[in-house]
């Protein structure tokens, strides 16, 4: 069986992203994964990139912000060593 054609709205997404410049392009494909670093299927954060999605502009700022200050490379929500205070990165679920 052929693949299905690509719905219009992946061919506009696509042509945007050709669009970008090279390092815009480097910053999407690192959340997305690339060439050499796939990140196969999408799994539980399907769910995810549609919550982005729905974000306004000054929301997405903030997540992305959220996750210079909270998030590691690995993902992990790590703690301040000196206080251990949970703080708004871990939600009220983390809380002791």
């Amino acid at each position: 069986m052929p693949p299905s054609p690509h719905s219009a709205a992946f061919r506009s997404l696509r042509d945007r992203i050709i669009k970008l410049d090279d390092q815009e392009r480097a910053r999407l494909a690192r959340l997305l994964g690339a060439i050499g670093a796939p990140q196969g299927r999408l799994g539980k954060l399907r769910d995810i990139l549609r919550a982005v999605a729905a974000l306004d502009d000054q929301d997405l700022e903030r997540l992305t912000s959220w996750f210079a200050q909270h998030v590691n490379l690995w993902g992990q929500l790590p703690r301040d060593a000196a206080r251990d205070l949970p703080g708004y990165a871990y939600g009220d679920e983390r809380r002791r």
